[in-house]
C-alpha cells in the first residue's frame, strides 16, 4: 500500500479498500472486513508520511533507478540494487519494514547499501529505513548507524561473503532475531553483558509477559529448535555460546564500522 501510494505520488492513501485489498482472500468482508481496512490504513498513513517527509518522495512521483553493480570482492560481486531513488545527484536507498527490523532485514540493507556505495561517486548515497520501533510505531531510522567509509564497507562485504561461503561454520549458533537481540543489546551497553545474554534468552524462548510473545526457537517449521540441537548456544560459559556470541557482535560491526575487539585492543 506504501509503496503503491509513494510510486503515484500520493501523500494519503485511500478512503475505501482498494480492490487488492477486498480480493486478497487474507480479509474478511462486509462490515468487519472495512474496520480491518481502517485499521491497516491507519497503520500504513504513518509510513507513508514519514516516507514523504524524505526528498525524494516529498514533491510527487519519485524518480527511481537502479545501480549495476560489478565489484571485485569475493571474487566478482555481479546484480543490481534496487528500492533506488534519484533526488539531484543523490541516490537514496530506501527500505519500508513494518516489522521490529532484525540482522534478517538489517543484513540485506547492509548488502544492498555498501554495493550502491562502492559503484557511486563518494557521498553521492543516503540510506533511509523506516521501521516499527519498540513502541510499535512507525520510526525514521535505520534504528543503528550504516557505516558510509569506504573501506569499511568493502571489508564488510567482503566479510559477508566469507560467512556465506562457509555458512556451514554458523550453523546452529545463529538466528537472525536472537543473534540481532543479543548483540544490539551489548551495543546499547557495552558494559552489561548479562542484560545482553538475558535478551537473548527471551528472544529465543519467548515470554509471557503482557499476553506472551513467541520465541525464534519455535517459529514455523520449527526448523530453528532442529538447528538448535541441545540448544547450548543459548547457555552461558560453553563454547557454543561464545561463537554465537562472537558472530553476533561481528555482524554487528559489520554494519556500523565499529572495530573489531582486537582492533579496538
Amino acid at each position: 500500500l506504501v509503496w503503491e501510494a509513494l510510486r503515484a505520488g500520493h501523500d494519503r492513501l485511500p478512503e475505501f479498500a482498494p480492490a487488492s485489498f477486498r480480493y486478497s482472500g487474507k480479509y474478511a468482508s462486509g462490515a468487519l472486513g472495512e474496520r480491518t481496512w481502517q485499521q491497516v490504513r491507519a497503520d500504513a498513513q504513518g509510513y507513508l508520511d514519514l516516507a514523504r517527509s524524505l526528498d525524494p518522495f516529498a514533491h510527487g512521483p519519485p524518480r527511481p533507478v537502479a545501480q549495476a553493480i560489478d565489484l571485485p570482492i569475493g571474487g566478482k560481486l555481479v546484480g543490481s540494487v534496487g528500492s533506488v531513488f534519484a533526488h539531484g545527484e543523490t541516490w537514496w536507498l530506501v527500505s519500508i519494514s513494518t516489522g521490529q527490523p532484525s540482522f534478517k532485514q538489517l543484513i540485506p540493507l547492509f548488502i544492498d547499501w555498501a554495493a550502491l556505495c562502492l559503484s557511486r561517486p563518494e557521498g553521492s548515497c543516503e540510506l533511509a529505513m523506516i521501521y516499527k520501533d519498540r513502541e510499535k510505531a512507525p520510526a525514521l531510522g535505520p534504528p543503528i548507524s550504516f557505516t558510509s567509509d569506504r573501506e569499511q564497507l568493502r571489508s564488510g562485504l567482503a566479510a559477508l561473503v566469507a560467512m556465506y561461503r562457509n555458512a556451514h561454520r554458523t550453523a546452529g549458533i545463529y538466528y537472525t532475531r536472537t543473534s540481532h537481540s543479543y548483540a544490539s543489546a551489548l551495543h546499547e551497553k557495552p558494559d552489561d553483558v548479562e542484560a545482553a545474554e538475558k535478551s537473548a534468552w527471551t528472544c529465543w524462548n519467548g515470554n509471557d509477559f503482557n499476553g506472551g510473545s513467541l520465541g525464534e526457537r519455535d517459529y514455523a517449521p520449527m526448523y530453528n529448535r532442529m538447528l538448535a540441537g541441545d540448544e547450548s548456544f543459548i547457555e552461558t560459559d560453553t563454547p557454543e555460546h561464545e561463537r554465537f556470541a562472537g558472530v553476533a557482535q561481528s555482524l554487528l560491526e559489520i554494519i556500523t564500522g565499529l572495530p573489531q575487539p582486537e582492533e579496538a585492543a
